[in-house]
C-alpha cells in the first residue's frame, strides 16, 4: 500500500458527514496521497456512510459494485454511521477491504499502511461506549457556504433512532477552538458558517484550566456573534427542547445570524411523541416561538400521518414578519393536517409563510 497516492471520496446523508468526509480529505492530503474525483480513476476510495436513510445499504452495495467495475485493483474503504452499526455485514461486500468504525475514521492514513490487497476485509472498530474524543470538521468547496462540525454524538434515547448507537454520546468542541476555525475560514474566504452538530442544541464544553462556567450553545451563538470576520451564520437544525427563548431572541436581533430555525417537529400526537421519547410536547411549540421576532422564520416538519389518531394535527403555518402585513382578516394561525404537512409547507414558502 506504500506507493498508493491517489484517493477519492463519496459522502452519503447528512451535512455532518459532508464536514468529516472534507476533513478526512484534508488530512490525506497533508500524508502525500493526491485527492481524485470519485468518479475518476483512483488507487482508494472513501465511502463516509449513513445509517438514517433506508437506503443506506443499498446505495453502499451500488458504489462499491461501480468501483469494483473501474478499478477491480483499488482498495475500498467503508467508514460512517453504517460502518460502526453493521461493521461485519458490510466486511461480507465483494470488493471491500477495510471497515472503519466511529472511533478509527480519523485514523484512516494509519490503517491504509498496513492494507494487502486481496485478504479478507479488514474491521477497525469498538463499543460505540468507549468513544469520547472529538473530531473537528469543515466543509470547504468552490462556494462561499462552509459547514463546521462543533458537536458530536447524542444523549437521548429515541425509540425510532440509531444515532446515539452510531455517534456516541454528546460532546462538544472547545469553544476557543471552534472561534479559530471560523477564522481560517474567514480566511479562505468563506462568507457564510452553517454550524453543524448530531444534536446541535446539546453543544456544551468549557476550556480546560479556564475556571469558568460550562459553555452552552446560546454562550457559544454568542461569542460567534461578534466575530467581525466573519458576516454570516447559519444554525442548521436544533431540537425544539434545546431552542430557548434566548437563542430566538438573539437570532432574531443578529445582523450575523440568519433568521432562520429547521426544527424536527416530528409529530404534533402527544402521544406519538411519548412513545418515541421525544423531550417536547405539542404545547411546548407556539408557546415558546411566538414572539415578535424582527425577520425571524420558523420552520418545523413533521411525519406525515403521525398524529393520528387523536389530534389529526401536527402543522402550524405563521405568517412571515419578513413578507410585510398580513391581509386584513386573514387569521394569524392556521391549522393542516399532518398528511398535508410537506404540501403546506410548499404552497408556505411561495406565500412567505412558514410552516410550524
Amino acid at each position: 500500500m506504500a506507493e498508493a497516492k491517489t484517493i477519492a471520496f463519496h459522502t452519503l446523508g447528512c451535512k455532518l458527514n459532508f464536514s468529516e468526509t472534507a476533513s478526512l480529505s484534508r488530512l490525506m492530503e497533508k500524508e502525500g496521497f493526491e485527492k481524485r474525483a470519485f468518479d475518476a480513476l483512483a488507487d482508494i476510495y472513501v465511502i463516509n456512510t449513513c445509517s438514517v436513510t433506508e437506503n443506506a445499504d443499498r446505495e453502499c452495495r451500488y458504489l462499491v459494485r461501480q468501483i469494483q467495475r473501474k478499478s477491480p485493483e483499488s482498495f475500498v474503504v467503508i467508514t460512517g454511521c453504517y460502518a460502526q452499526l453493521k461493521p461485519k455485514e458490510i466486511a461480507e461486500i465483494p470488493g471491500v477491504d477495510l471497515v472503519l468504525g466511529a472511533s478509527e475514521k480519523f485514523n484512516l492514513a494509519t490503517h491504509l499502511k498496513e492494507l494487502v490487497k486481496g485478504d479478507a476485509a479488514k474491521i477497525c472498530s469498538c463499543d460505540i461506549g468507549e468513544v469520547k474524543d472529538f473530531h473537528d470538521g469543515f466543509s470547504v468547496s468552490d462556494r462561499t457556504r462552509a459547514f463546521l462540525k462543533v458537536q458530536d454524538g447524542c444523549d437521548y434515547q429515541c425509540s425510532f433512532c440509531t444515532i446515539p448507537l452510531a455517534r456516541g454520546k454528546s460532546r462538544s468542541d472547545l469553544p476557543g477552538h471552534v472561534l479559530q476555525n471560523v477564522k481560517e475560514l474567514a480566511a479562505r474566504g468563506i462568507k457564510e458558517v452553517v454550524l453543524t452538530g448530531v444534536n446541535l442544541g446539546d453543544f456544551r464544553n468549557m476550556e480546560p484550566g479556564s475556571g469558568k462556567k460550562e459553555t452552552g450553545f446560546f454562550e457559544l451563538a454568542h461569542s460567534l456573534d461578534q466575530m467581525k470576520e466573519m458576516p454570516r451564520f447559519r444554525i442548521s437544525s436544533i431540537e425544539p427542547n434545546l431552542l430557548t427563548n434566548e437563542i430566538i431572541d438573539l437570532v432574531a436581533n443578529s445582523d450575523r445570524f440568519m433568521p432562520h430555525f429547521h426544527i424536527p417537529l416530528q409529530s404534533g400526537s402527544n402521544r406519538i411523541l411519548a412513545m418515541m421519547r421525544r423531550r417536547y410536547r405539542r404545547e411546548s411549540m407556539p408557546l415558546r416561538s411566538w414572539r415578535p421576532l424582527r425577520r425571524t422564520e420558523f420552520w418545523a416538519f413533521c411525519t406525515p400521518g403521525s398524529a393520528r389518531p387523536a389530534p389529526p394535527i401536527s402543522c402550524r403555518v405563521q405568517s412571515s414578519t419578513a413578507c410585510g402585513p398580513r391581509p386584513a382578516g386573514r387569521p394569524r394561525w392556521s391549522w393542516r393536517s399532518a398528511s398535508s404537512c410537506s404540501a403546506s409547507s410548499r404552497r408556505s414558502t411561495a406565500a412567505g409563510s412558514t410552516c410550524f
